[in-house]
């Protein structure tokens, strides 16, 4: 016990010194090299050991902290420490605290670097002179008023050296310190609560957010933005993506981005990436014709181009701006052709874990096919599932197989049997019980590559799965199962399954309103069905949902609105009413009462550069031609040499369903 107590001060000594020193730089390496340690502590598992300065975070803020650009870079105070001193020298520090009328704060940090050294356990001092600790400590809060930033920041060193979460007595003057450091940035400048906020950084790490100081910090930020340097809003905007669950002010996180905008040359690629990595962690959703994606995107491609050295956060900038963009959908065909090349040309081992799904999802998300690509990557993943390392996650699984069933990726059955056996071993491993969406996800896009595992599928539709889904991501999850559902009844009959048993209030909500509203061709073609209802006097065409759940709209027929009367009755009085009535009359005549859908294929809708249909509008397609549907397409290009023309949009609708167009 000792003995790791006294590894634990020599851990201390190293802290305090890799900062007084002020001379650490990351070495380069070779992209791969980097690659591979970028694996090691990107994607751990739980029983794999690791101290807190092999995460990420933690290299992110020591790079902060040696960078003379941002706030938190300066020179620790030395802390003079000899481990041979006896407990004796501790008991006589705790005296000089406790009866000194004016406490020197340069006993307190001595007090503490004495425990850290020395190997002696603080809660033997509580129990044997539980008077003289409780003395001590009402001083030593006493003294955090009179301390310097760098002397909390030591201190803070220490208490988290000490485990302070391991003792009351502790967890009581770090609440001081997160006290003091509080009441300073209130009467601070921007950089000064920069640093008192690292302090606070150095004793919670990522756990920050749960703490109430967070919220007041993130606000004195935002108050104080006016006078923030580029590196400063960096600095910030990091800070905001540690606490994601929050909810922030959206205009704040824009107002940001406007101001880095105008100072993205003065950031390297790898502050870059970390401010980029805060916006998509703070859930800022940018337009794709965004100025700043842009800008991102060229420092990519000009990075990616230059095949130099990358250190390790450059890597984690590399990832993080390929999340920003694919979330964006902004789509540059030179971009997309320059991680092509860079994902051809590179070694297999560069291509870990993390960024394969992730180029994969810049490709799907932008609708762009490209098999070469896909092919290799495909193959790519087969390795990483089968690596001795396990390195690919549930989420990376799931996101892989939507990329696939989004652009219609015709993947070997071979992997999907792999994908199959890798979810049972998330299942064993209750992975899934934890996240049961990961699951949903996967089968959802796995039905539309018309795939079915049967034990995969029972173990989806498991009461307490299905309980786990419930007020997750409610916009999809759920409905993401019934559409399985419906796929299962119409395409796998013979594997009987329960529906899940789900209250209206439990699904999305998207109506028809909401539909016309994001494709306005559907929007256009609806007019001319209500046209051509309002001239026959029945709802003969009606934009609806025809598969349940799928929220894919369709102009379908129902003949049976259709009054069935000539023109000898008077119920039509002009030739035009007489041409429309005679026209659906022979289309109904000769479907015998087979109902028809009307399709527009847009841009949304397509595979770019393609007539495909893209994923969950593909699977809609094939289930309608399997309930018996004819379908007739209409192109957007169509809709819009119409114009505003009412008459000529029924016009086109009569046409295409007629039995002579159908495609």
């Amino acid at each position: 016990m000792l003995k790791s107590l006294r590894l634990q001060s020599c851990k201390v000594l190293h802290l305090i010194n890799h900062v007084q020193n002020n001379k650490v730089i990351p070495r380069p390496v070779s992209f791969v090299q980097h690659m591979n340690l970028f694996r090691h502590y990107g994607i751990r598992h739980s029983h794999v050991p690791f101290v807190e300065e092999d995460t990420l975070s933690f290299k992110i803020l020591e790079h902060m902290r040696i960078s003379d650009k941002y706030a938190t870079a300066h020179t620790m105070e030395k802390i003079e420490k000899n481990s041979s001193e006896s407990s004796q020298a501790i008991k006589q520090m705790l005296l000089v605290i406790a009866h000194n009328p004016d406490v020197k704060t340069s006993d307190v940090l001595r007090l503490f670097s004495l425990y850290a050294s020395s190997g002696r356990f603080l809660s033997q001092d509580l129990i044997s002179n539980k008077s003289l600790m409780s003395e001590a400590k009402h001083k030593i809060l006493q003294s955090f008023p009179w301390m310097t930033e760098n002397e909390l920041k030591n201190l803070a060193y220490l208490l988290k050296e000490l485990e302070f979460e391991k003792s009351g007595y502790l967890q009581y003057l770090v609440k001081g310190v997160n006290e003091e450091c509080l009441k300073r940035a209130l009467a601070s400048d921007l950089p000064e609560s920069l640093r008192l906020f690292d302090i606070l950084l150095i004793l919670h790490g990522n756990a920050i957010y749960r703490k109430r100081e967070y919220d007041t910090f993130i606000s004195l930020f935002e108050a104080n933005l006016d006078t923030a340097h580029p590196h400063h809003l960096v600095q910030i905007l990091h800070y905001i993506g540690l606490g994601k669950k929050k909810k922030l002010s959206k205009e704040f996180i824009q107002l940001i981005i406007g101001k880095l905008d105008k100072h993205l040359d003065d950031l390297t690629f790898r502050d870059l990436g970390i401010a980029v990595a805060g916006i998509f962690k703070s859930n800022v959703k940018l337009n794709r014709t965004s100025a700043f994606v842009k800008k991102v995107a060229d420092c990519m491609k000009c990075k990616i181009k230059e095949s130099v050295l990358l250190t390790d956060i450059e890597i984690y900038a590399l990832v993080s701006i390929i999340k920003l963009i694919r979330v964006a959908r902004f789509h540059d065909d030179d971009l997309l052709s320059t991680v092509k090349l860079f994902v051809m040309s590179c070694d297999e081992s560069v291509l870990n874990a993390q960024i394969v799904p992730h180029i994969l999802a810049m490709f799907s998300n932008c609708n762009v096919y490209d098999q070469e690509i896909f092919d290799k990557l495909e193959n790519q993943v087969l390795k990483l599932i089968r690596a001795e390392s396990h390195e690919l996650r549930m989420r990376d699984l799931t996101r892989v197989l939507w990329c696939f069933s989004h652009v219609g990726h015709r993947c070997n059955i071979q992997t999907l049997e792999v994908f199959d056996e890798a979810f049972m071993e998330f299942i064993h491993k209750g992975e899934v019980a934890r996240s049961p969406y990961f699951l949903s996800d996967a089968l959802f896009s796995m039905a539309i590559l018309r795939h079915y595992p049967e034990a995969l599928i029972k173990e989806a539709f498991k009461p307490e799965i299905i309980q786990g889904l419930k007020g997750h991501q409610r916009s999809k999850q759920l409905s993401r199962l019934l559409i399985l559902h419906e796929c299962l009844k119409t395409e796998v009959p013979q594997l009987k399954m329960e529906a899940p048993v789900v209250g209206k209030f439990e699904i999305p909500s998207r109506t028809l309103a909401d539909e016309i509203q994001h494709r306005p061709h559907i929007r256009e073609l609806s007019e001319g069905a209500k046209w051509i209802n309002s001239v026959v006097g029945g709802t003969v065409l009606k934009l609806q949902f025809p598969i349940p759940y799928i929220n894919y709209a369709s102009l379908t027929t129902d003949f049976n609105q259709l009054k069935d009367e000539d023109s000898e009755s008077g119920t039509y009085k002009n030739t035009q009413q007489i041409h429309i009535f005679q026209q659906l009359s022979k289309i109904r005549d000769v479907q015998d009462n087979k109902n028809i859908a009307v399709e527009v294929l847009d841009l949304p809708s397509l595979v770019n550069g393609t007539s495909e249909p893209v994923g969950l509008f593909r699977l809609k397609l094939r289930l309608l031609e399997q309930l018996g549907w004819d379908i007739r397409y209409i192109t957007s290009l169509e809709v819009e040499s119409c114009g505003d023309d009412v008459q000529g949009l029924g016009a086109l609708l009569l046409d295409k369903i007629n039995l002579h167009h159908k495609t």
